[in-house]
């Protein structure tokens, strides 16, 4: 798995083993034709569809790399959910930004928020976002990413099932009815900081 970000290239190799025998040769030939890069493995002995497991395990260079997406600081790490084609990801997100931005001053509720790109270029253009996430590490790498783009006071975060949690948030918003937020380890303080 190569993923390019600015100048740099994260490499994942997924193996079934335990080691990758002479990556030091790999990387010795990468350092040569002057390529910045990283280089991990990934430990992934399941029999499935998943590609990446959890065991990622760096051989060379940075754990993370610092890209930006419209003006958005971005730390990506070769878990991080985001998408890959960085030319067409900024016509996307430049496209629905401008498109919420015509509306006025709305509140978003974006699901499947992955590490928070989205919606830190929107909190990045004064639109206060709700987002939630299923996996774990995106929401960790969403609020460690609203806070590095100084957006903390217009995103909230959400771990959680967005089928689930938006409607718990909808009925929160629009008839004032907070339960369930406790399910969801949100304060209605937390929830009214971006909603008023």
């Amino acid at each position: 798995v190569a993923r390019k970000l600015g100048d740099n290239i994260s490499i994942v190799v997924v193996i079934n083993g335990d080691s990758l025998p002479c990556y030091d040769k790999f990387c010795n030939m990468l350092k040569e034709n002057c390529i910045k890069f990283s280089l991990a493995i990934n430990i992934n002995k399941m029999h499935n569809n998943v590609i990446l497991s959890d065991d990622t395990r760096f051989l060379y260079g940075k754990v993370t790399m610092l890209h930006e997406v419209n003006g958005v600081k971005v730390e990506v790490s070769p878990n991080s959910f985001m998408q890959v084609n960085d030319y067409i990801a900024s016509r996307i997100y430049a496209d629905v930004c401008s498109r919420i931005i015509e509306l006025g001053n709305p509140l978003v509720l974006e699901c499947y928020s992955g590490i928070g790109v989205m919606t830190n270029i929107l909190a990045s253009n004064k639109v206060k976002v709700i987002s939630s996430e299923i996996e774990p590490s995106s929401v960790l790498n969403a609020d460690k990413m609203a806070s590095l783009n100084h957006n903390e006071s217009s995103i909230v975060n959400i771990l959680g099932d967005s089928a689930i949690v938006m409607p718990i948030i909808k009925n929160a918003i629009v008839n004032k009815d907070y339960k369930g937020l406790d399910k969801l380890n949100l304060s209605e303080d937390k929830l009214n900081k971006v909603t008023s």
